[in-house]
């Protein structure tokens, strides 16, 4: 999410047909339905090859839950929080998986600037 931009449903929507491995993602917009096609680095591209290679996920949802069922943005949010909480780093994420659209837009922002 750091690294496109996306919103949690908007990550937990994506299916193994909507990566193109060749550094491109079609997302289907929480706010209007609309598709929208986001560029992701080559680290992601390594990383997401591998998660979807390890856990057979065919065509269905990238992140689910073992039975392949959507996993529910609750449970996503409880398990950031205890992460955030173990790593001690609870008050500069607040916001949850928020801050993370935010500080790509920032980032996207700095590397612009000419």
């Amino acid at each position: 999410m750091a690294d496109t931009g996306l919103r949690l449903n908007e990550a937990l929507s994506l299916r193994v047909g909507d990566v193109d491995f060749d550094l491109l993602l079609t997302v289907r917009e929480a706010k209007g339905g609309k598709q929208r096609v986001i560029p992701f680095s080559t680290t992601m591209r390594k990383v997401l090859y591998k998660f979807v290679d390890s856990n057979g996920r065919g065509e269905g949802l990238i992140f689910s839950t073992r039975d392949g069922l959507p996993i529910l943005q609750n449970n996503i949010r409880r398990d950031f929080a205890q992460l955030c909480k173990r790593l001690k780093i609870g008050e500069s994420v607040k916001g949850g998986f928020h801050v993370l659209r935010h500080g790509f837009a920032t980032e996207y922002l700095r590397r612009a600037e000419i």
